[in-house]
């Protein structure tokens, strides 16, 4: 995943992404639970979808539209953030133990799942799988989380939920990304390289084949030389 590539909107926009975007991804997915690969590509798929949208779009890099929705790496849930304050309020009646934990989760989320450089290597297939294929997400999915009853309230029946997974859930039919191809001058490149080395290679070859004949030729010569002279005497 070196240097970054491309992938295309449902509606054919190419859209760039870099080795900065595949890293916050693969932080997300480290996080988030399995399936990891249908986790990758949903995120993916929901930000292609977004481009699609009219008007300008609010996460012009998969990595901000990341951090904007996997809730591990968002900074609006670390220790000062606004989703996270606003959840220590709701839950103020819980206890001090409750929220002490709530307050660490927070700065785990900062000071550890979004510095993460290490992964494993399902979570990095995972990804690798996201940007550059076989995307194997079903059309139309754009939301994932852990199946709970809050999550079946806000996003109704899921289309896939098995147990200890995430669910997933379809709100946008037909919606689905797709990996753009090389580019022409890339491909035609690496083609006219790849015949420069058969041709070269075929060159060699043939001269190779030729040139038995002559050494074949040049041995009868010898021998019907020295014929003749053992005649001659």
């Amino acid at each position: 995943m070196a240097g970054g590539g491309n992938i295309v909107s449902p509606k054919g926009r190419v859209l760039p992404w870099t080795d900065g975007d595949a890293l916050w991804l693969r932080r997300a997915v480290e996080r988030e639970g399995e399936p990891r690969e249908l986790v990758a590509q949903a995120l993916v798929n929901r930000w292609a979808m977004l481009h699609d949208r009219p008007g300008p779009t609010a996460y012009p890099s998969l990595a901000s539209f990341v951090r904007a929705y996997a809730q591990p790496v968002n900074p609006r849930w670390f220790p000062d953030g606004d989703l996270h304050l606003a959840q220590l309020e709701a839950h103020k009646g819980r206890g001090q133990m409750h929220l002490a934990d709530m307050h660490a989760r927070a700065q785990f989320r900062r000071d550890e799942h979004s510095t993460r450089k290490i992964f494993r290597d399902e979570t990095d297939q995972a990804v690798r799988q996201a940007l550059e294929g076989p995307v194997t997400l079903p059309a139309g999915v754009t939301e994932y989380a852990a199946d709970s009853p809050s999550a079946r309230a806000t996003h109704g029946a899921p289309y896939r939920a098995l147990p200890g997974e995430n669910a997933f859930w379809v709100h946008s039919p037909g919606v689905l990304y797709s990996i753009a191809p090389e580019s022409p001058t890339l491909s035609a490149g690496r083609a006219l390289r790849a015949g420069g080395v058969h041709a070269g290679f075929g060159v060699i070859v043939l001269m190779g084949l030729l040139a038995v004949p002559f050494v074949v030729s040049g041995r009868a010569s010898r021998r019907l030389g020295r014929r003749r002279r053992a005649t001659a005497r």
